[in-house]
């Protein structure tokens, strides 16, 4: 993107971002706003979380200091504001998203190639050392397993994707390896309900499900964010990192398997649904749910997911599928894409990150992410969501999953030196 256009962008988010207590300010108001009011509305605030709080936006600064757009003064601002939150209320919740793994990861990043916050750092290492075994590794063998041991946004596969950069300490490589071989037992088939089925099987009391599914059976989730197709696209990483373990490529090649064969093809275009239920996956029944096609679930997403396991497997068929089916996203009608907002979890930005690292053509789709600008909105971006009652809503977000840093950092991606910044999104 040029200079010219960028500039007006980067400028309002650091005016509205550079303060973390502003932010936060800005943010908490949302907790007393009625839910189906058609009015701006303001995200709920987590301060230690990756996907809503400080972390997600030290990642920005850390990117604008990359590139010379600000001098690490505010990236540092946030490191002591987080450093402050840790020491006044500590930390028990230990994901990428939402806990000590994505501070970790977005202090490490802040951290110019390890030269900082190196105290800061070890420490938050070694209490998610030692906590792996009973927050990940024993959860993952439950029957039936609960959605947040294993997945990207709560789990191990968003764990091991920061395990994984860290691969040449003994340590981590000790601890990655067992959640690995944790992970790989997670995808073999288990006895539920008297049925063999998938180890991914989610039951009708989990999270994902309790809200809105808790009168079914269960059912097998699709998603990149939450399904079997973000511990596949973390155990492939690893595998093209130069980390594998015994059964490993069994485990990808069993998951692209299933994966590939859950599609449905219409009009020559492969689409993925939200997930498979139980009467689907076991008694052969139809009717799957059409999904959005965004990175946390529908078809952008699961096709990333299946070229990493083809590029993983040295399968070119996979790849050809996983490119095709991407590609069939923008033949259909955009409305069809049920994206509504710019952002990056269930928005146009994500989409966008995934044509680009499959290498599409996004001229067009960067152009619309743009016209979401609204200098009047405090972070200059705004998220659309939906009522109860079904009405769009605007909801202003500063943080990296669903807000404006996540898709301010998602258009900054065209600019050069790269950087990790994306890890989070198992791309």
């Amino acid at each position: 993107m040029k200079q010219t256009l960028i500039q007006p962008f980067i400028q309002k988010v650091i005016e509205r971002l550079e303060n973390p207590e502003t932010v936060r300010n800005f943010s908490l108001v949302s907790e007393n706003s009625h839910p189906d009011a058609h009015v701006p509305l303001y995200h709920s605030w987590n301060d230690l979380s990756l996907a809503t709080g400080l972390p997600g936006i030290l990642l920005l600064f850390t990117r604008l200091d990359q590139l010379g757009f600000t001098n690490g003064e505010i990236s540092h601002r946030y490191v002591l504001e987080i450093k402050k939150v840790l020491e006044q209320s500590g930390i028990s919740n230990f994901s990428l998203f939402g806990g000590l793994t994505g501070v970790a990861f977005a202090i490490n990043e802040a951290s110019f190639e390890e030269t900082r916050y190196q105290k800061m750092l070890d420490k938050l290492h070694q209490h998610l050392l030692i906590h792996l075994q009973d927050a990940y590794i024993s959860p993952l063998a439950k029957s039936p397993t609960e959605s947040g041991a294993y997945d990207v946004i709560q789990g191990a596969s968003g764990v091991g994707r920061y395990l994984l950069e860290h691969v040449e300490k003994p340590d981590f490589y000790q601890a990655l390896i067992r959640l690995i071989e944790a992970l790989i037992a997670f995808t073999k088939p288990k006895s539920i309900q008297g049925k063999e089925v998938p180890g991914w099987f989610l039951s009708p009391e989990d999270i994902l499900n309790a809200r809105k599914y808790s009168q079914t059976r269960g059912n097998f989730n699709l998603g990149l964010a939450h399904g079997i197709p973000g511990v596949m696209a973390f155990l492939s990483i690893a595998l093209m990192k130069g980390v594998e373990v015994a059964g490993q490529k069994d485990a990808i090649s069993l998951t692209a398997q299933w994966i590939q064969h859950r599609g449905s093809t219409a009009a020559s275009q492969t689409v993925w649904p939200y997930h498979i239920t139980w009467e689907e996956e076991v008694e052969g029944k139809k009717g799957q749910e059409v999904s959005k096609d965004a990175w946390c679930y529908g078809t952008p997403g699961v096709a990333r997911s299946l070229f990493l396991a083809g590029g993983a497997l040295k399968n070119e068929q996979l790849k050809s599928l996983a490119i095709e089916s991407l590609r069939g996203v923008f033949t259909r009608d955009q409305s069809d894409w049920d994206l509504p907002g710019p952002m990056l979890c269930h928005g146009l930005a994500g989409l966008y990150l995934i044509a680009r690292a499959m290498g599409e053509e996004v001229c067009s789709l960067k152009e619309q992410i743009l016209t979401f600008y609204n200098p009047d909105h405090p972070f200059g971006f705004s998220d659309i969501e939906w009522s109860k009652k079904g009405q769009p809503i605007v909801v202003h977000k500063p943080g990296f999953l669903e807000g404006a840093s996540g898709l301010l950092l998602a258009i900054l991606s065209e600019h050069k030196p790269d950087s990790k910044w994306n890890l989070p999104l198992m791309l």
